[in-house]
């Protein structure tokens, strides 16, 4: 009965032996690669066969099978499994005028107070602009009034009407009455995926800037924590005059009202003044 010992692989006219590497009485174990892979725990297919190919450790072997089928383990499949990556190219077109959409997101609650009893805030921005305006609210159920006061105050300013309203699927933005409000003006709500932020990712980012920005004011001036509220409006101040990648060669403020900013007076967030 014939027994293969091992394989030898052909260079030309040379064929290459390779031995193992051992004592006479080691005990080396040979196995596929599903067993391989199973034993040592579920790595890569490409770690488990690198360790016996550079032979890292001693004791088995992988046995070579003419005939294997792709590799396939159900388990890596279930353990490892992930959620496909939501894309970052935007889908569908920019808006084309001032309120066509809005981009809304609630922030909080804030570790402390600010000094008018808030812990939320909600920024509304501008699709075509990026232009942030930012209300700060002491319950969530406040963000009907916020959404309401963004409204009247886009229709007095530029004389638009919110066509549609961009958020995630927050409770703020699926209760009845908002949803009354929204039917009222006629304004389309488009929601987000459950659990998929990136989807809101405009507003999402624009809080995370906020909140980046209302941390380093208050940290650089040594003013209170409960100062935050001031902090943030302040950092949203400063962002419609500053650039942003979505509008190109203008500031939000100058893509919004036609006009450059002036910031000749602009002084540091936190400045000693005498009045």
């Amino acid at each position: 009965m014939e027994k293969r010992l091992g394989r030898c692989w052909r260079s030309g006219k040379v064929y290459r032996v390779e031995h193992e590497v051992g004592t006479a009485n080691a005990v080396v174990n040979s196995l596929i690669l599903g067993q391989l892979h199973r034993r040592l725990g579920h790595p890569s297919i490409q770690v488990a066969r690198e360790l016996i190919k550079h032979k890292m450790v001693n004791g088995i072997r992988l046995e070579y099978m003419p005939n294997e089928i792709p590799f396939f383990c159900e388990s890596c499949v279930y353990a490892k499994a992930i959620r496909k990556a939501v894309p970052k190219v935007r889908e569908g077109h920019r808006a084309t005028e001032f309120g066509q959409e809005t981009h809304t997101d609630l922030w909080g609650p804030a570790p402390v107070e600010s000094r008018g009893g808030k812990k939320y805030w909600d920024t509304y921005i501008d699709d075509k602009t990026r232009l942030t305006n930012i209300y700060f609210l002491r319950t969530k159920d406040e963000a009907l009034e916020a959404t309401k006061k963004y409204a009247a105050w886009v229709h007095t300013q530029f004389g638009k009407k919110l066509k549609v309203l961009n958020s995630d699927r927050g409770g703020e933005y699926l209760g009845t009455d908002f949803t009354a409000f929204l039917e009222s003006q006629g304004i389309v709500r488009k929601l987000s995926v459950h659990d998929t932020h990136q989807e809101s990712g405009v507003a999402e980012r624009r809080n995370r800037t906020i909140g980046e920005r209302m941390r380093a004011l208050l940290h650089a001036s040594g003013l209170p924590k409960n100062m935050w509220a001031e902090a943030a409006r302040h950092a949203v101040w400063l962002l419609n005059r500053t650039t942003t990648k979505a509008v190109k060669g203008m500031t939000p403020y100058e893509a919004a009202f036609g006009t450059k900013p002036n910031l000749k007076d602009l002084r540091e967030f936190g400045e000693k003044v005498y009045v």
